[in-house]
């Protein structure tokens, strides 16, 4: 029984890093434009799940607006590399959303653009830069200075 009870904490141990290293999860922004809301997933099988929001596009009556941005699903390459453009028919017009990444260890970047044509005009993002840094797991963490291990809803100790 004494060798099952080690053997036990390893195995729990290894379900616990399992399960963070299950989805990764990077949050992040435009480079030049902290309002457009960047974050991506990255499975364990390799599917990046990205998605932005509040990009800024510049339209060919003069106005400059923010528009909703998109949702991406992507396949990672073995350099750690995505890309994905997605369109579609919207109310009058169409739209066009293209995403082309690269993932790390700590940080992902790259590029989002959005389209938006309608009748009497169109609107364009340009090619925005993006960046994120991954977002540790609640276990990975830790108390901060007191020492003290971080729970959900606030401190332990």
């Amino acid at each position: 029984m004494r060798r099952l009870v080690p053997a036990v904490g390893v195995a729990v141990a290894c379900l616990a890093l399992a399960a963070s290293a299950a989805a990764m999860t990077y949050r992040g922004s435009g480079s030049d434009d902290p309002q457009m809301r960047v974050r991506l997933q990255l499975g364990t099988d390799e599917t990046v799940a990205f998605e932005y929001a509040d990009v800024l596009v510049d339209c060919s009556n003069g106005e400059s607006l923010r528009q909703p941005g998109a949702e991406h699903l992507a396949s990672l390459n073995e350099l750690g590399r995505f890309r994905d453009a997605i369109s579609e028919e919207v109310e009058g017009g169409s739209a066009a959303s293209s995403v082309r990444g690269r993932v790390g260890a700590r940080k992902a970047r790259g590029t989002v653009s959005f389209d938006l044509v309608y009748a009497g005009g169109e609107c364009h993002s340009g090619s925005v830069a993006w960046k994120a840094k991954r977002k540790k797991p609640l276990t990975a963490r830790g108390g901060g200075r007191s020492g003290c291990p971080a729970a959900a809803g606030g401190r332990l100790c």
